[in-house]
């Protein structure tokens, strides 16, 4: 048993898993806490981040005070060459300072841009330490654990929403004949007492030596009690449709 819809957890950063939050077959609310990561090293490097981005962009501006007075200096020899009171070295002299510091200054800039960046990144990371529930559903497949180091992006658990419940079973190649798209099952659920009826949507063919069938069948929810039927539940399949009801 399963759902048609559900999101994984990822981890948000790299970090230790200070504290988790959920058990298997949980269920929780769009928000609810799932896990807690150490955001020790992030925030220093969030300082780090924000350290290279001052330095950068001060020495950016020292730098361009330097440009700025190269390119005085530029329109200071110029004049004194027209009054030929200077000599063109002069010029060039002043024209490959104002360059440099410029090229300088702008180098410097685009450093503290990139720190700024990084910086950036990591506060909405910081944001996600403590992580929550993407949507209300049923929290299984739980692949932490508390202490452990979680790496970015890592699954931590998946979350079904149980709304819209189906069951997905495998049909072994000599009764693939049997059912087809549309096709009535019939579900023994362990703990239910009465059948669940579903509905065949998908069919996905296996190629040799595998030679069955995956089956998805939808399942009217609207003739389900509160929680009769949960996400994982385990049981046995009958295709109703099929002649003799072959199981």
């Amino acid at each position: 048993m399963t759902s048609r819809h559900s999101e994984v957890i990822p981890a948000s950063f790299t970090g230790r898993i200070v504290r988790l939050d959920i058990t298997p077959g949980q269920r929780v609310h769009l928000g609810d806490p799932i896990a807690k990561l150490d955001d020790t090293d992030l925030k220093s490097q969030i300082a780090g981040y924000k350290a290279e981005e001052d330095a950068a962009h001060k020495r950016a501006g020292a730098s361009g005070a330097l440009a700025s007075a190269a390119a005085h200096d530029v329109l200071t020899a110029t004049r004194a060459y027209g009054r030929g009171a200077g000599t063109r070295n002069a010029i060039l002299d002043a024209q490959a300072k104002r360059s440099s510091n410029g090229a300088q200054s702008a180098a410097d800039a685009a450093g503290g841009d990139i720190a700024k960046t990084k910086r950036d990144i990591a506060e909405r990371q910081l944001a996600h330490a403590q992580i929550t529930s993407p949507l209300d559903g049923i929290v299984m497949m739980i692949k932490a654990k508390n202490g452990e180091v979680a790496q970015q992006g890592a699954p931590l658990a998946r979350v079904f929403d149980p709304r819209d419940l189906l069951i997905r079973f495998s049909v072994p190649h000599e009764y693939r004949s049997l059912i087809a798209l549309n096709s009535r099952v019939e579900l023994r659920i362990e703990g239910v007492e009465r059948p669940v009826w579903a509905t065949v949507d998908k069919l996905a063919d296996e190629e040799a030596p595998l030679n069955f069938t995956v089956v998805e069948a939808d399942i009217d929810d609207s003739k389900l009690r509160p929680d009769e039927v949960r996400v994982a539940s385990v049981g046995r399949v009958r295709i109703a449709d099929a002649p003799g009801g072959k199981r």
